[in-house]
């Protein structure tokens, strides 16, 4: 992603405090982020003003329009080649969604999903043991069901264990 909006940017632009995202554009999608202050409540982001974040939450929100760059994707790239366990969740954090998919890969192999949400809901990512190699990556990717609506971040987790 190209564009770093660090924390005093988001909070001139967004009206937030310790908040940080990666983007995709100018136009802050796909975005993957880190909101590191007190939780967020719907009308307090002036950007997301229908998002509830609480404190020390990693979110991604994917292109909201037909012809964007599409998905947010989060990649895990190993440090080394053995067996790993992949385990998760996904939440949905704004109260118009309307509707995001999910899915974990492995190189050409999904592991998870896809699995489409169109409600306020968490999805869990049930643990998967693979084998890796290293350089390799594990994704997670969040894209729209209808590119159409801008209420789609979701707050996701994503932990690999070596073993």
């Amino acid at each position: 992603m190209s564009v770093y909006l660090n924390e005093p940017l988001y909070e001139s632009a967004c009206g937030v405090k310790d908040d940080s995202s990666w983007d995709g554009s100018a136009s802050y999608f796909p975005a993957v982020g880190y909101y590191a202050g007190k939780s967020i409540t719907p009308g307090q982001d002036s950007c997301a003003p229908d998002i509830t974040l609480k404190k020390n939450t990693l979110w991604m929100a994917p292109e909201a329009t037909t012809g964007g760059p599409g998905a947010a994707i989060l990649a895990w790239t190993a440090p080394v080649s053995g067996p790993v366990t992949v385990s998760g969740s996904v939440q949905t954090v704004e109260s118009g969604i309307t509707g995001i998919t999910w899915q974990v890969d492995h190189n050409t192999t999904v592991l998870a999903g896809p699995t489409s949400m169109t409600t306020d809901t968490t999805d869990k990512v049930k643990p998967v043991k693979i084998t890796v190699t290293s350089g390799e990556s594990i994704d997670l990717e969040i894209a729209h069901v209808n590119p159409d609506g801008y209420s789609d971040s979701a707050a996701v987790k994503m932990t690999v264990k070596e073993g």
